[in-house]
């Protein structure tokens, strides 16, 4: 199994083969305000820049690279639907390892968008790691039981529940998540 970038797009290979998880030639699905492909009279990162670098920095890194590149990858596939700002929450946030991939990509697509990361504890890797995010969104960080953290309900557009939090009572964790997204349900 691999993550490729070709022919402008993000392909998942196995040995059975390649599925187009990003098509970055498919310019009228994009909604959002990151561009698919340069324009002359553009300086921010167009989305496979913005994609491509996410991933080689990831994998110089400890955390895993190729969990951190799906998860970007399939960030983006979701977000080029979005014209605006998007509000999402992460549960489990840890060291913060995919809370800086969830803020760059988030706030590379819009600065108004929220990104709101609930943890049971603050680390202070994680302050350190979302100092490296170079494009933030409005970023909250909350601490506490999950399910009395009083976020408001149907407000997330996306919410991911992190596996690397020890969660006591996972149904309940699934339960309250799901009452704080929107209509457009989207569980990552």
């Amino acid at each position: 199994m691999s993550l490729i970038f070709k022919d402008n797009m993000f392909l998942y290979v196995t040995q059975d083969g390649e599925r187009i998880l990003l098509n970055c030639n498919d310019y009228l699905s994009n909604k959002s305000q990151l561009s698919m492909c340069r324009f002359d009279f553009q300086s921010h990162p167009i989305l496979p820049e913005l994609i491509t670098g996410l991933i080689a920095k990831a994998q110089g890194s400890q955390d895993g690279g190729i969990s951190a590149a799906f998860l970007d990858v399939l960030l983006a596939a979701q977000l080029i639907s979005y014209a605006g700002a998007v509000h999402v929450l992460e549960y489990g946030c840890a060291q913060g390892q995919f809370s800086f991939h969830l803020a760059e990509i988030i706030g590379s697509f819009c600065s108004q968008s929220t990104l709101t990361c609930a943890s049971n504890t603050i680390e202070p890797a994680w302050l350190e790691k979302m100092s490296e995010v170079t494009h933030m969104p409005q970023l909250s960080f909350l601490a506490g039981d999950y399910g009395s953290l009083h976020l408001e309900k149907n407000f997330f557009d996306i919410a991911f529940i992190n596996g690397t939090t020890d969660f006591t009572d996972p149904f309940a964790v699934i339960t309250d998540t799901l009452q704080l997204l929107n209509t457009t349900l989207q569980l990552l």
